[in-house]
């Protein structure tokens, strides 16, 4: 695809393609549909974010209906782009950043998500034991691991 495209969602099947674009979400229940003119893309979110860890901005992904779940995690994902590689391209993609504090509360199970400028990186989830074992810790990731 020509610089500065995007990603993109195609059909195998009709040839037809979307942007991955807020715009073409159709469902975001249990996991994020993405579809237009008859063409769906299913569960993507996994491999949306796989794609953002390694800078991919411009691809054109073909599929016919649903991204593989696999075991849930990126890890496949992840090696396929390292066996496939990565072209370069001149083109400039200005990241995002933040200048105020985001909530986005899901309806389903009232769940919340919060993000914040910030200079470093953290998460805080319930799931995840705090100093003392307590609930509610914060995750730091210190680097980035490529998975061979």
């Amino acid at each position: 695809m020509p610089p500065g495209s995007g990603i993109h969602f195609g059909s195998i099947a009709t040839g037809k393609a979307f942007p991955a674009h807020l715009d073409y979400v159709r469902a975001s229940g249990y996991a994020t549909t993405l579809g237009n003119d008859g063409v769906e893309a299913r569960t993507v979110e996994h491999f949306l974010a796989t794609l953002h860890s390694y800078g991919i901005t411009n691809l054109l992904v073909k599929m016919d209906g649903e991204v593989p779940t696999v075991d849930g995690s990126a890890v496949d994902f992840c090696r396929m782009i390292e066996d496939a590689g990565i072209e370069e391209q001149d083109a400039r993609v200005e990241p995002i950043r933040l200048r105020s504090t985001w909530w986005a509360t899901s309806r389903p199970t009232a769940s919340t998500s919060r993000s914040s400028p910030a200079d470093t990186f953290s998460v805080h989830h319930p799931g995840v034991p705090a100093a003392g074992g307590a609930p509610g810790g914060d995750v730091r990731p210190s680097g980035v691991r490529v998975v061979p």
